[in-house]
């Protein structure tokens, strides 16, 4: 159960920071006026919904991605590896003959 647990809060540790990478970003953005989104966001009635998007948006998108980082970079539990030993795959060669078109 101790295993389950450790991944449990994996998941919502790396899904957290990724949230709030995309607050920093949706904040960066709104900050610094990129692309005159602020601008266009203070002429317009639906200002808070569009704001709302921006950070739902970016925070779905950035926690997912960090969470999924996270993921992709356990190591592989393989028995004939020691534990904790990245796998390293080697790549191969592969002669392919290609005719002209015509």
């Amino acid at each position: 159960m101790d295993r389950h647990n450790r991944i449990l809060r994996l998941l919502l540790v790396n899904w957290a920071l990724g949230i709030f990478a995309g607050v920093l970003f949706a904040s960066a953005i709104l900050g610094f006026d990129i692309a005159h989104i602020r601008s266009l966001l203070m002429k317009t009635d639906f200002a808070i919904q569009a704001i709302v998007l921006l950070y739902v948006g970016l925070c779905i998108t950035c926690g997912g991605v960090v969470c999924a980082s996270a993921v992709m970079r356990l190591p592989v539990e393989d028995e004939t590896l020691p534990p904790g030993q990245p796998v390293i795959s080697e790549a191969t060669l592969v002669e392919i003959r290609a005719g002209a078109r015509r």
